[in-house]
């Protein structure tokens, strides 16, 4: 379907199948999932840029896309997080790459404690 010239996605099946259908999008995943990291996930923001593309027919991924990865794992340091980004960034230069321990969330919001990455 088109409204105003965009695409529509009518339902959580067609959000699944759009994931399934795009390479870029299964080789994110499966790049997540080989990092091995406790409780990790794509974060929704880059899922809402993902969707927010198809529908306006841009890459799924462009340069403006960033890939947002959070985990939660307090026994990986902060400077090993950023060395997991920063080969991220080297392996696969293609997506925009961001990588962050929920751990260290409450210096960035200091009334905040994190105990996992969905609260």
């Amino acid at each position: 379907m088109n409204i105003w010239g965009m695409n529509t996605l009518k339902n959580k099946a067609e959000i699944l199948d759009s994931f399934r259908e795009n390479p870029d999008m299964m080789a994110i995943l499966t790049i997540i999932r080989d990092l091995e990291l406790n409780d990790s996930w794509l974060a929704a923001g880059s899922v809402r840029n993902f969707i927010w593309n198809l529908l306006s027919d841009k890459p799924a991924f462009d340069r403006e896309t960033d890939v947002d990865v959070i985990f939660f794992d307090p026994d990986v340091s902060y400077e090993e997080t950023l060395a997991i980004e920063n080969k991220l960034r080297e392996d696969f230069p293609q997506y925009q790459w961001e990588l962050k321990n929920q751990v260290y969330m409450h210096q960035h919001s200091p009334h905040t404690k994190f105990l996992r990455c969905h609260e």
